[in-house]
């Protein structure tokens, strides 16, 4: 008979993120603070390390440090919003939600135009859903056209 004891997930304090951290994570996210803050433009990072090796938990200290730090914030976890039909809805929501609380006049403009984007992804995507749903039986594009 197997058991598997499952760990409890660590807190993260907001104005404390490292306070219970065993594994001293803090100078990690210091260093990619200060790289972060250096950057102007664009970046996508990837966090890899196998399950279990404590990503989400670093990423959680992270979101907390750059908070507060004032950094703009959105956090998305992929799993805990699989059972959406479509991803990047959720995903678009989740950016909106989490960015309307910061009163920079850039961000909000940025956010405008994400919302129109993402209005303009999920309509042009009604008919391929609607194509995979019914088995291709049933095609909405011409209608969609007029």
């Amino acid at each position: 008979m197997n058991i598997r004891v499952q760990p409890r997930e660590i807190e993260v304090p907001q104005g404390s993120p490292f306070e219970y951290d065993l594994l001293k994570r803090q100078e990690p996210v210091e260093i990619l603070t200060h790289l972060l803050g250096s950057l102007d433009g664009p970046c996508v990072l990837a966090v890899d390390a196998g399950w279990g090796a404590g990503k989400t938990t670093f990423l959680r200290m992270w979101a907390a440090y750059l908070r507060n730090e004032t950094f703009p914030i959105v956090e998305f976890n992929a799993w805990k919003t699989d059972f959406a039909a479509d991803p990047f809805a959720a995903l678009s929501a989740e950016i909106t939600a989490s960015l309307s609380e910061y009163k920079d006049t850039r961000l909000q403009e940025k956010l405008t135009d994400i919302r129109r984007k993402a209005k303009e992804v999920l309509r042009r995507s009604i008919p391929g859903v609607v194509r995979l749903a019914t088995a291709g039986l049933l095609d909405v594009q011409p209608l969609m056209e007029k």
